[in-house]
C-alpha cells in the first residue's frame, strides 16, 4: 500500500469513502473487492479515532436478549464471525462469567435459560472458523468455581454463575487497518492525512470532494460518482459546509469511556459485576436499574468499561471525557470490586470516543447504525456506526445501496489483485539464521497472519532486523521498515502507535520510542535532530494522554 497523491487525480471513481475508521474501512474494502473504483481518505490517521476507543470486545449480541431483538443479536453474531474468518489472527475467544443471585433477572433461572437461547440463535457462529477461535457453548457453573474466579476483584457468595463466550480483539489498530490494506490490494487508492473539505456537487448531484494533503499542504479534487461520509463524530461536517441539511444525525452523541489499568487485577476471564447505574437501559424489555461494568484481560494487563457520559457539545466532547468523569468512574469501581484496590495510579489510559443516540435524553448508545441516503444531494450516503462489530454488516447494507443507486453507473469489471508485500522471505541459510528466522516467525505469524512472509522479506538481508529492537518489547526491526513501506506509516505516532500498537497499554518507555525512531530514521530519510525531535514530541503525547 503506497501514498500517491497523484493516483486521485487520474481518474473518476465510482465510490470515494471519507473516514478511514473501521466503518469506513470496510466499506472501502467490500466495494473494492466487488469491481468498484474505490477512494479511501482519512484526515489524520486509519484507526486513530473512535475506532481505538473501545473494550476490545466482538459482541455477539447476548445482552439484545433483553430486549426480545432476535434481528439484531442475529446481526452481531454474524458481525462477530466475519472479522473471526477475515482475520482470526486478531481475534481470540474471550470467556465471559457473572455472578448470579438466589431470585431475579440474574438469578439461574433467567441466565440458564438465556444462554441457552443464545447459543440457539448463534447456532453457526463458527461455520468457517478456525478451530483456536471457535467459542464454546455457554453454561451455568457452580458457586465455588465462580466465587474463585471473582475472588481478586470482590467478596461475593454468588450461588451460581452464567459462563459464555465473546471475542476479544488483540489489536484494534491492525482490525482497522487490514480492511485498509486489502481494499488498497483490490485496487481501491487509500491516504491517510488527507482531509475531505467540501463536496463538489453539480447541478444537484455529487461529483466528488475537495480535500487537503495535512503533510504537503497540496490541494486535491477526488472526483466520483458517490461519497459516503463515514467520519463518525464528525458526520454531516461536510453536508453543512455544503448548505445541505443534516437530518440523519442523531438527537445526541453520547462519551463511552474505558480505562485502561497499568496492571493485571489477575483474572483469566472478563468478569461482569453489576453496579447501581446512571446509566441504565430504558430501551429493555426486561427494565433494570443496574448495569454491568466488564473486567477484562487483556494484552496482560486489566481493562474496564464502559461509562457513558451526555455530551452537551460534541465538537468539544471529542476532545476528551468532562472534568471528573475519570474520578466518578474510579469510585464505581472501587465500589463494585473493591479487593481489586484500583486507585488513580493503576490508570495508564482512558478510552474515549462518541457515539449516537436513539432518543434525546438517552444515557446510553442506541442499538443500531445509522445509514441515510436522502441527504438533499444526488448520490451522498452517510454512515454512523454504533460499535465497532457492527462493521462488517454494515458494509453489506452500504453496498446494497451503492447496487441500487449505481445501477447505471459503469464499474471495472472485476477487482483488481495486486501483492499487499514483497516477494516471501528466502530461508535462512545457517543455524544460527535458522533459529532467529524460526522465531521471527513465530512473531510475524501471530500478528501478521499469512502475510508474515511478505513482512519478513523487508529484513533484506540485515539479520539484526529480526530480533526484537528492545529488551522490554516483542517488536521486530523489520516490522518497523514494512510498516514504512507497505502500511502507510507517515510519522512517529502512527507507526508506534497504530502500525505496532506500543502505546495500546501506555507509555511503551522512552528507550522503547528511541529505538523505533531510530530505524524509521533511514527509511524516512531523518537526521539525528528531527529524530530527537520527533521522539520528544511522541514521548511528551504519551506522557500527556495518561491519567492519574
Amino acid at each position: 500500500m503506497r501514498r500517491d497523491l497523484d493516483a486521485f487525480a487520474a481518474q473518476v471513481f465510482d465510490i470515494v469513502v471519507v473516514g478511514g475508521g473501521i466503518h469506513g474501512a470496510w466499506i472501502a474494502w467490500r466495494a473494492a473487492r466487488e469491481g468498484y473504483r474505490v477512494a479511501l481518505i482519512e484526515k489524520h490517521d486509519f484507526g486513530g479515532a473512535t475506532s481505538a476507543n473501545s473494550l476490545k470486545i466482538l459482541h455477539g449480541g447476548l445482552r439484545y436478549l433483553q430486549h426480545l431483538d432476535f434481528g439484531r443479536m442475529r446481526s452481531s453474531i454474524r458481525a462477530r464471525r466475519e472479522f473471526g474468518r477475515r482475520a482470526p489472527h486478531l481475534v481470540q475467544p474471550l470467556p465471559c462469567l457473572m455472578p448470579l443471585r438466589r431470585v431475579g433477572l440474574r438469578s439461574p433461572w433467567v441466565l440458564g435459560p438465556a444462554l441457552l437461547a443464545n447459543d440457539v440463535i448463534s447456532w453457526d457462529r463458527n461455520s468457517r472458523i478456525a478451530p483456536q477461535s471457535r467459542l464454546p457453548n455457554g453454561r451455568l457453573t457452580g458457586a465455588q468455581r465462580c466465587r474463585s474466579a471473582i475472588a481478586p476483584l470482590a467478596d461475593v457468595d454468588p450461588v451460581a454463575g452464567a459462563l459464555w463466550w465473546d471475542a476479544a480483539v488483540v489489536d484494534a489498530g491492525r482490525l482497522t487497518l487490514e480492511p485498509v490494506l486489502k481494499a488498497a490490494a483490490a485496487g481501491a487508492v487509500v491516504a491517510n492525512h488527507v482531509e475531505a473539505q467540501a463536496l463538489l456537487i453539480h447541478n444537484g448531484t455529487i461529483g466528488g470532494v475537495a480535500a487537503a494533503d495535512h503533510r504537503s499542504g497540496r490541494a486535491l479534487e477526488v472526483r466520483s460518482r458517490l461519497v459516503i461520509d463515514a467520519t463518525g463524530p464528525w458526520a454531516g461536517t461536510l453536508s453543512a459546509a455544503s448548505g445541505l441539511p443534516t437530518d440523519f444525525l442523531p438527537p445526541g452523541w453520547v462519551g463511552g469511556m474505558n480505562v485502561v489499568l497499568r496492571r493485571s487485577l489477575e483474572t483469566d476471564m472478563a468478569i461482569a459485576l453489576t453496579s447501581s447505574s446512571r446509566a441504565a437501559d430504558r430501551s429493555a424489555v426486561l427494565r433494570r436499574a443496574a448495569r454491568e461494568l466488564f473486567f477484562v484481560p487483556w494484552r496482560g494487563v486489566t481493562m474496564v468499561g464502559t461509562d457513558y457520559h451526555a455530551v452537551a457539545d460534541r465538537t468539544d466532547a471529542v476532545q476528551g471525557p468532562p472534568a471528573g468523569a475519570v474520578a466518578r468512574f474510579l469510585d464505581e469501581i472501587a465500589a463494585v470490586a473493591p479487593r481489586a484496590g484500583v486507585t488513580a495510579a493503576d490508570v495508564a489510559l482512558v478510552h474515549w470516543g462518541l457515539l449516537p443516540l436513539q432518543s434525546a435524553g438517552d444515557a446510553v448508545p442506541r442499538k443500531s447504525p445509522i445509514l441515510a441516503t436522502q441527504t438533499g444531494v444526488d448520490g451522498l450516503i452517510v454512515v454512523i456506526g454504533e460499535k465497532m462489530t457492527s462493521a462488517p454488516v454494515l458494509s453489506e447494507r452500504v453496498l446494497a445501496c451503492v447496487e441500487r443507486m449505481s445501477s447505471a453507473r459503469p464499474r471495472s469489471s472485476s477487482p483488481t489483485r495486486v501483492s499487499v508485500g514483497g516477494p516471501a522471505a528466502d530461508p535462512p541459510t545457517d543455524d544460527q539464521s535458522a533459529s532467529k528466522g524460526r522465531a521471527a516467525g513465530g512473531r510475524l505469524a501471530e500478528r501478521y497472519g499469512t502475510e508474515w512472509p511478505n513482512v519478513a522479506a523487508h529484513a533484506d538481508g540485515r539479520p539484526e532486523l529480526l530480533a526484537p529492537i528492545h529488551a522490554s518489547c516483542a517488536v521486530l526491526g523489520v516490522e518497523i521498515v514494512h510498516a514504512i513501506r507497505e502500511e502507510m506509516a507517515l510519522d512517529l505516532d502512527d507507526l508506534v502507535l497504530r502500525r505496532l500498537g506500543l502505546g495500546d497499554t501506555g507509555h511503551p518507555g522512552v528507550d522503547v520510542v528511541r529505538r523505533c525512531a531510530e530505524l524509521a530514521a533511514r527509511e524516512w530519510q531523518h537526521d539525528a535532530s528531527a529524530t530527537d525531535r520527533a521522539v520528544a514530541a511522541l514521548d511528551a503525547r504519551l506522557t500527556q494522554r495518561g491519567w492519574g
